[in-house]
């Protein structure tokens, strides 16, 4: 479970990360042949990805369509912002990834649409909401009409506005929930013998660590 970020600390870690380093940084080095996800739907200027793995993961992810102030000899590439669901979940987590550029430490990243804004906070080239409530927040913010704004301030106090466009978003988030759904609905529930492992636990039961997820990959 995730933890509130305090003042002054960095956000705490989050198993969508590992799944989303093997979309964003190159499969090669961070993913095992046959783990990076693929992509199967666009909508947009959104498109859907699933990852089986360990436990299959439904990403909508976008690029930035217009990114200013990084600094000159920042790394290049496009910012991306990713929303992911696990099989079986209707509710995402979303993170914002800043292409290996460095977000200025302790800084909040705003966002703003028509519909709503939101904030993030900030880990290296991360960010991402404090917990669930402000994932939900943060994803229905998406609903309306584009572009989604957003302003961070780069290593070394260098102010940024990265650019994203919501045109497909709806249907990308709706297809991302239906394909995990659907490998749920085929899986069905998962028993695991307590006898055979003694800490183990079926789904959902007291004792199971609903933290747990990939290992994240090394940077």
């Amino acid at each position: 479970m995730r933890k509130l970020r305090q003042a002054g600390a960095p956000a705490a870690p989050r198993p969508v990360l590992a799944l989303a380093l093997a979309l964003l940084a190159p499969a090669a080095s961070l993913a095992a042949p046959g783990d990076a996800p693929e992509r199967v739907e666009v909508h947009g200027d959104w498109a859907v990805f699933v990852s089986e793995g360990d436990s299959r993961r439904c990403l909508a992810s976008t690029l930035a369509i217009s990114e200013t102030g990084w600094p000159a000899d920042a790394p290049a590439g496009p910012s991306q912002l990713v929303v992911t669901f696990a099989a079986g979940a209707d509710a995402g987590e979303i993170a914002f990834w800043a292409a290996g550029r460095a977000i200025a430490p302790g800084t909040v990243l705003s966002a703003a649409a028509v519909a709503a804004g939101f904030q993030m906070f900030t880990d290296g080239a991360w960010a991402w909401p404090t917990d669930a409530a402000a994932d939900a927040a943060a994803i229905a913010a998406l609903g309306g009409d584009g572009p989604l704004v957003i302003d961070l301030m780069a290593a070394g106090m260098v102010p940024v506005n990265v650019r994203f466009s919501l045109d497909g978003v709806a249907e990308a988030l709706a297809g991302a929930v239906a394909l995990c759904a659907q490998a749920a609905a085929a899986e069905g529930p998962t028993y695991v013998d307590p006898l055979a492992d003694p800490g183990a636990q079926p789904d959902g039961e007291p004792g199971a660590d609903p933290s747990a997820g990939p290992a994240l990959p090394p940077a």
